[in-house]
């Protein structure tokens, strides 16, 4: 699966290069569907999410962008904290 996940992903992004964004944003969409949800999953998801906002607001549906702005907020705040969490740990030992 992964190769069709990264296979996806490059087709969306060489649309997204040629401006073509309907396009992209649909093959990026579709390379999440075999994205995992686990913690080493996620930096890949927040690159999805912002491509995703960035052709949606070029594509002006404000209300779509704005969605994946959040879900993008939201991965990246995660891995914030958990960046906090082990720079914390650290800095004990």
């Amino acid at each position: 699966m992964l190769n069709l996940e990264f296979g996806i992903w490059d087709s969306g992004t060489e649309h997204f290069r040629a401006k073509n964004y309907d396009t992209s944003a649909d093959l990026i969409e579709r390379s999440m569907l075999y994205v995992s949800r686990d913690e080493e999953s996620r930096s890949r998801r927040a690159d999805c999410f912002r491509v995703l906002s960035i052709c949606h607001i070029a594509l002006q549906h404000l209300d779509r962008a704005l969605e994946f702005v959040n879900e993008a907020y939201k991965v990246l705040s995660f891995l914030l904290i958990l960046c906090q969490m082990v720079l914390g740990v650290a800095s004990y030992i």
